[in-house]
């Protein structure tokens, strides 16, 4: 895939391909997540919702392997098992049934990417999804893996001196706009990540790439990379 045709790219599936020895479990995880705080409408079971903050809180060392599983594992029983013998869910759409695949995909170990990371499964997570809205959903979900793991033919860094910059106020602006979001979408708020782009600028940085990407109106999700490079996260 060259430069011009990753960012042109509405196919998530493909881009992922490409991803598969630059990708981090990290970043998997949070990818997937974010696909499915897309269909957050749709998942009407408290262990489907549980599954995705738990994947969230996994991929950023707050919850253990064994939390993982044991949210995997009440994710698939509703999804297999619950969906199709309890009563209230027998009128079910096809849409939401196939939602509730994507939580219990997002934490299980990978199938995709062989032994080098074991960040879910997010091609099944993709699936699942569009499976749930629609072919259309690749368009969103193909601008989340921009978002989340920038442009892979053009790495950036930052430099210390700007993240040392004014007591390190660039980072202390990054983590607050890592942790504060909209909920249960899980975007992160804009507003912060304009005046973290405001402070970059004025600490030096001059990167197109970096202060535009976080002036866009997004979506942004955790994980955005700009806000990842200045927190020092892979």
């Amino acid at each position: 895939m060259t430069e011009a045709e990753w960012l042109a790219c509405a196919d998530p599936q493909k881009m992922l391909e490409f991803l598969r020895s630059r990708a981090s479990d990290r970043k998997l995880r949070l990818f997937s997540a974010a696909c499915c705080r897309r269909v957050w409408h749709l998942l009407v079971h408290d262990w489907s919702r549980d599954a995705v903050k738990v994947v969230e809180r996994y991929a950023d060392g707050a919850a253990t392997f064994q939390e993982l599983e044991d949210a995997k594992s009440n994710a698939w029983e509703f999804s297999d098992h619950i969906i199709h013998s309890d009563e209230h869910f027998y009128d079910l759409d096809a849409n939401a049934q196939n939602a509730a695949d994507a939580p219990a995909w997002a934490a299980e170990r990978s199938e995709d990417y062989g032994s080098e990371v074991d960040g879910g499964c997010p091609h099944r997570v993709v699936t699942a999804t569009q499976r749930a809205l629609g072919a259309a959903e690749g368009n969103a979900q193909a601008d989340l893996v921009r978002c989340i793991f920038a442009n892979p033919l053009r790495p950036l860094t930052i430099s210390p001196d700007i993240l040392s910059w004014n007591d390190g106020v660039v980072v202390r602006l990054a983590q607050t706009a890592y942790d504060d979001r909209h909920m249960p979408a899980g975007i992160l708020d804009n507003t912060r990540l304009l005046i973290l782009a405001d402070a970059l600028e004025e600490a030096g940085c001059t990167d197109s790439d970096t202060l535009g990407h976080l002036r866009r109106p997004g979506p942004h999700v955790r994980g955005c990379w700009p806000v990842d490079l200045c927190l020092g996260k892979s």
